[in-house]
């Protein structure tokens, strides 16, 4: 069984470590490693090389969607948008998948808690 491994970009701490703990329960995925920012997942993609990112689209200084085009035509890997606005058929969706993103899947962003176990079937099978 191969290992997936995976980068998670997101400017929100928690849901960085709660992304992580999803992952933590599929034995074929490792977190790699982890960036704040689209600037911070270019260096990172150079310096882990990994299999699979996760992305989110609203994170300071350089956004989702212009880290997809930049990463897409420098060094394309698959990526897959996980953000509160990326749901089926949204302008961010739309334009993240035109650029190369694999896929999408939709924050849930209804409570503080999170309740992440709503997106790891969707998650998960897509990384």
């Amino acid at each position: 069984m191969n290992t997936i491994r995976v980068l998670i970009v997101d400017d929100s701490r928690f849901m960085q470590q709660a992304l992580s703990k999803l992952f933590a329960s599929e034995p074929r995925i490792e977190v790699i490693g982890f960036a704040s920012d689209g600037f911070e997942a270019i260096e990172k993609r150079k310096e882990l090389n990994p299999d699979v990112i996760t992305l989110d689209v609203m994170m300071p200084r350089l956004n989702g969607i212009e880290t997809v085009r930049q990463l897409m035509s420098n060094a394309p890997v698959p990526i897959v948008m996980v953000s509160s606005y990326t749901a089926a058929g949204a302008r961010y969706t739309v334009e993240a998948l035109s650029l190369g993103a694999i896929d999408h899947v939709l924050k849930p962003g209804h409570s503080v808690s999170l309740d992440l176990d709503l997106i790891a079937e969707e998650l998960i099978p897509r990384s």
